[in-house]
C-alpha cells in the first residue's frame, strides 16, 4: 500500500469495512422494502381499519357514503382561486324575462309538447284539464243560477279554475323542458 502523507488520507485509510458493509446492507433492505408495495399497502390498510374501529360505528349506509365522500374531498386539492363560502361577491340573480315574453314562450313550448309523440304526459297533465273543464261546466250550470250572488261566485270560481289550469300546464311545460333541454325538440 502506498504511503499516505496527508492526515485526512490517513484517517480515511482506517478500515471501516464491516461498518460500511452493514450500513450498505441496511440501505439495500430499506430500498427493497420500498419497492415491495404490497407490504406498505397492508400496513396502510391495517392503520385505516384500526382508526375505523376506534371511530364511532356507522349507523346506516348513508353514513358510510358520507365517510367515502369526505375521504374523497380530503384527497382532492382545493382550488386556490375560489373564496370560501360566505366570502367574496355574490353573483347577481338572473333577470327574469318579461312576463308576456315568458308567457309566449310557455305557450309555444306547450304547443310543441302537445304534438310531440315522444313526450309522456303525467297523470295530472292528462286528466287535470279535463276535470277542470267539467268543473267549469258544473259551475256554469249550478252556481250561475243562484239569485243575486250567482254570477259573482261563478266568476270567482272561474278565476280559481283558470289559475289551476295554468299551474297544471306550467308544470307539464317545465317537465317537458327538463326532458328535452335543447329548447327545440324535434316533432318528427
Amino acid at each position: 500500500m502506498a504511503e499516505l502523507t496527508h492526515p485526512f488520507d490517513q484517517a480515511a485509510a482506517v478500515d471501516h469495512t464491516p461498518e460500511v458493509e452493514q450500513r450498505l446492507r441496511r440501505l439495500e433492505a430499506a430500498v427493497a422494502a420500498l419497492s415491495d408495495t404490497q407490504l406498505m399497502e397492508e400496513r396502510v390498510a391495517d392503520r385505516v381499519s384500526q382508526r375505523m374501529k376506534r371511530a364511532a360505528p356507522l349507523k346506516s349506509l348513508r353514513d358510510s357514503a358520507g365517510v367515502i365522500v369526505e375521504a374523497g374531498r380530503m384527497l382532492m386539492p382545493k382550488p386556490a382561486d375560489v373564496p370560501p363560502p360566505g366570502e367574496g361577491t355574490v353573483p347577481p340573480p338572473d333577470r327574469p324575462a318579461w312576463l308576456l315574453l315568458e308567457l309566449w314562450g310557455e305557450v309555444r313550448t306547450f304547443a310543441r309538447m302537445l304534438f310531440d309523440h315522444r313526450y309522456p304526459f303525467s297523470f295530472t297533465g292528462r286528466f287535470g284539464p279535463l276535470c277542470l273543464a267539467m268543473a267549469y261546466l258544473v259551475s256554469w250550470v249550478f252556481i250561475s243560477g243562484i239569485l243575486l250572488i250567482g254570477p259573482f261566485l261563478d266568476r270567482a270560481f272561474d278565476i280559481v279554475l283558470a289559475v289551476m289550469l295554468y299551474k297544471v300546464i306550467s308544470r307539464e311545460v317545465r317537465r317537458y323542458r327538463a326532458m328535452f333541454p335543447g329548447g327545440r325538440a324535434s316533432v318528427a
